[in-house]
């Protein structure tokens, strides 16, 4: 699924790469379960306009700075974690 409008989740993520193998995350070098689906977040998230999250929003609702989430966009539901980045 496509996101047009920009939304911070991994394919509008500065660190989102596509390669042979599938999705990779430069930030964390690791690879993003396909998997997975859409609307996948970590607290790292940053535009390629140097945006990042909103630190209350990401404090509240993304705790783990080593992990990637799969959030609700209506956040109907809390994010899940999804992977653990090695550190």
């Amino acid at each position: 699924m496509a996101n047009h409008k920009g939304e911070p989740e991994c394919i509008t993520c500065a660190f989102h790469e596509n390669t042979a193998r599938g999705v990779f995350c430069r930030k964390h070098s690791s690879d993003i379960p396909s998997e997975s689906g859409p609307y996948l977040i970590c607290r790292l998230w940053q535009g390629d306009d140097g945006k990042t999250l909103d630190e209350g929003w990401k404090n509240k609702y993304l705790p783990l700075e080593n992990a990637l989430y799969r959030h609700d966009i209506y956040l109907v539901k809390p994010p899940t974690v999804v992977k653990r980045f090695v550190r």
